[in-house]
């Protein structure tokens, strides 16, 4: 397809920077989907961060700011502790959503241990693993690390979608921006429209406006052939 030939002169532009919000008590867990993440540090399509990189003699609270305000995606590991830490609770998380609701970064809740969760602010948040299962409630743990890798791999392609074919190509078929991260979507990433939706429920509501969307892109695309 045509559409499929233009996705072809494009590929991920920038490194996507994620910033882990975590409770000490959970730093092996931490250790661990750093691990499971490992294969994406290699290909060179994320970097990472959390409150061990902090330098000696660094401030740390401002360290922590800084690093947060600069992040694209910010992982929340939710537990227990995390809900009852003032720091991570009420600090961290707070700045992460509000930059989430301004498009900012992206916020995606890590369920790792059981908790009540059902009426806090990421309540909304699409979380990971995809069952809303707890990892340490996996029979294996690491096909739960393996679900919560793919989540965040797709996002990184989401948000790694920049054009880069030197007479922008993107811009010149497809003006509208959402259409250009659809067509990204769809035929380079390989997802379907209902995943679209479970993926980025914000910004595409329901399977019929990613089918009404995609129709537009291929209307554009004939035009330009």
């Amino acid at each position: 397809m045509l559409l499929e030939s233009i996705a072809l002169l494009l590929k991920p532009a920038r490194v996507i920077k994620i910033f882990y919000c975590y409770a000490h008590e959970d730093r092996a867990l931490r250790d661990e989907l750093e691990r499971h993440l490992s294969p994406l540090k290699r290909l060179g399509r994320i970097t990472e961060w959390y409150d061990r990189d902090i330098q000696a003699g660094v401030e740390w609270e401002r360290e922590i700011a800084a690093q947060l305000d600069s992040a694209d995606i910010v992982l929340l590991l939710v537990s227990s502790d995390f809900m009852y830490s003032d720091y991570c609770y009420s600090l961290e998380m707070q700045r992460a959503l509000e930059r989430h609701k301004r498009r900012e970064a992206y916020v995606i809740p890590i369920l790792l241990r059981p908790v009540d969760w059902d009426e806090t602010p990421i309540s909304q948040l699409r979380t990971l693993p995809s069952d809303r299962k707890p990892i340490t409630q996996w029979p294996d743990r690491d096909e739960a690390f393996l679900d919560v890798t793919k989540g965040i791999r797709k996002m990184v392609a989401f948000l790694s979608t920049i054009p880069v074919h030197p007479y922008e190509l993107w811009n010149v078929v497809l003006p509208d921006e959402r259409e250009r991260r659809l067509a990204y979507l769809l035929y380079d990433c390989g997802l379907k429209p209902k995943e679209i939706v479970r993926l980025l429920p914000e910004e595409f509501k329901n399977r019929q406006e990613v089918h009404q969307l995609r129709r537009n892109i291929l209307e554009r695309l004939a035009k330009h052939r």
